[in-house]
């Protein structure tokens, strides 16, 4: 919820910027890179939620005085940190979300500018990368018990990159 408030915050900046007449390219990339870094948490937040899977559990035990969510939080964090498995699982799902939304952002000037792409083609790849993400989500789960989770996680990883080395070639 913080960084949904945070990311509403920032780009509510864009007309206050505009307004103002202070909207300039280094303005507008320290909004778009505090977009990105809102959205990084965000997204790594939600990526564990599972909302289909249902799990009864019982109520949490009321929180000692003088605690609230954020030691919570912070004992998560120490616990994923720490722990020997989920410390590169959780790094590398952080650096993940940063390089595909520094990816994305820069694809966009790309395909637009560079490849002169018209905007409906432009909107057909994005449409592609979803149905090739649809495609990869239902095939996952059979990858992940064949191979392992880890083995399937960086041969998906890997897989997303070829479209944009195969891009990169052409020119």
């Amino acid at each position: 919820m913080i960084t949904s408030v945070g990311r509403a915050l920032v780009l509510a900046a864009v007309p206050v910027l505009i307004l103002t007449d202070t909207l300039t390219f280094g303005t507008l990339a320290a909004v778009v890179l505090a977009l990105g870094v809102l959205t990084l948490f965000a997204d790594s937040a939600a990526q564990p939620l599972l909302p289909r899977i249902r799990v009864v559990e019982p109520p949490a035990p009321r929180r000692a005085a003088g605690r609230h969510v954020g030691h919570d939080i912070v004992d998560g964090m120490r616990f994923t940190y720490r722990h020997p498995t989920l410390r590169p699982l959780a790094i590398s799902v952080h650096v993940w979300f940063l390089g595909n939304s520094i990816v994305m952002t820069v694809f966009a000037v790309y395909a637009l500018r560079e490849l002169a792409l018209p905007a409906w083609a432009f909107g057909v790849a994005l449409a592609a990368a979803g149905v090739g993400g649809f495609v990869g989500a239902l095939i996952a789960p059979a990858l992940g018990a064949r191979w392992g989770a880890g083995r399937a996680i960086l041969f998906g990883r890997t897989l997303v990159v070829v479209p944009g080395s195969c891009w990169g070639s052409r020119r």
